[in-house]
């Protein structure tokens, strides 16, 4: 099992008051994922890689299921050797 009641519950109290587009649609494909215990079918229905799905849920999974971790990171590097 991917994730358990009392993580959805936190997960969908954070939702709550998130405003953000694309957070919104991560939080929605991982939650759907938990609904029908199945990463394939959910995936297939909503048109995202199984790859995706998994990108973002680790990612999630490693902020302890904080919701700001499904934010788009920059890719610029943060200091330059010169």
């Amino acid at each position: 099992m991917l994730l358990d009641a009392s993580m959805v519950k936190v997960i969908k109290g954070q939702r709550r008051y998130n405003r953000n587009v694309e957070i919104a649609k991560r939080v929605f494909l991982i939650l759907y994922v938990f609904r029908y215990q199945n990463i394939t079918w959910a995936c297939r229905k909503l048109g995202y890689r199984r790859s995706y799905f998994y990108f973002w849920y680790n990612r999630l999974k490693g902020a302890n299921f904080d919701i700001h971790s499904l934010e788009n990171r920059r890719r610029r590097p943060r200091s330059h050797p010169k």
